[in-house]
């Protein structure tokens, strides 16, 4: 039975998975399936690295830590799909040789024993890609002369193990929501701290927020009198309004982007444990 070690995972630990070992039990220890995957661990490394690129291409977050373990997960269970149909678990590896094709795809080729006869198996893996992680792929073009046994059982239990992870994946989508967003706090309220106050005064009358108001408008539209027709209160009045206007920008631009910043952090935070949780749980 394939045993997967996530309830031993901690974010110290989680970058630590390098072989197909410490996905499966010791009673599946000799089975060929192993034994290839073992042997391909650095192609399996490099699958996982062209899946990153291709990621990159197209999303301005990174590939983060959880993604890289679970397209590797996916990548294991496509290629244990491809290779057990033609195998028998006490079939025996004897040669296995992975490199890049003149298309540049990735080019695998063994040999394999079964009984006393040798059997070759060439496969093209191709990369697929998917919209998201669990239906990221590499699509397998295989030539053999081994007889089709049709097995599945490991291949199956790896299925299985991957649909429940449906659930952490729109964890990790929500994670990476609040990423872009605090992201995206964090330079607003850096660009807007750097601003002086005759920056953002410049800002409010340019938006309209302020229009200018001199004690010549004062006297033409006839409000002198609110300040007593005395130009000194006027301008004083006009002052202490532009002070108000700034300080109240710098609450609305940089204090307050400064308190949501402060919850988005601790909803991620929140986020990222039941994450880990629910990978423990599996």
């Amino acid at each position: 039975m394939i045993i997967f070690t996530y309830n031993k995972l901690t974010k110290a630990n989680m970058n630590n998975l390098k072989n197909y070992n410490e996905f499966i039990s010791e009673s599946n220890s000799n089975n060929i399936i192993n034994d290839i995957l073992d042997s391909l661990e650095v192609t399996i490394t490099d699958m996982v690295a062209r899946a990153e690129a291709n990621h990159n291409k197209r999303s301005p977050l990174p590939f983060s830590d959880y993604e890289r373990k679970i397209t590797r997960l996916v990548i294991i269970s496509d290629m244990v799909k491809s290779v057990e149909k033609y195998t028998e678990p006490t079939d025996k590896l004897l040669t296995i040789n992975a490199n890049t094709t003149n298309k540049g795809n990735i080019g695998i080729t063994a040999t394999i024993q079964r009984g006393s006869e040798s059997f070759r198996l060439d496969t093209e893996v191709i990369y697929a890609g998917g919209h998201n992680i669990q239906v990221l792929h590499y699509r397998y073009i295989t030539k053999t002369n081994l007889p089709k046994t049709g097995n599945q059982g490991i291949y199956k239990e790896l299925k299985v193990k991957l649909k429940k992870l449906t659930k952490s994946e729109s964890l990790n989508l929500e994670i990476r929501q609040y990423e872009e967003r605090i992201e995206k706090s964090r330079e607003t309220i850096s660009t807007n701290s750097k601003l002086t106050d005759a920056d953002i005064l410049a800002e409010l009358k340019a938006s309209g927020r302020i229009v200018d108001y001199t004690w010549k408008n004062a006297l033409k539209i006839g409000t002198a009198k609110n300040f007593d027709n005395d130009e000194e209160t006027f301008n004083k009045f006009n002052a202490d309004s532009i002070t108000r206007a700034i300080k109240l920008w710098k609450v609305m631009s940089i204090d307050q982007y400064s308190q949501n910043l402060t919850h988005l952090v601790k909803a991620l935070d929140k986020l990222r444990g039941k994450l880990d949780a629910l990978l423990n749980s599996i």
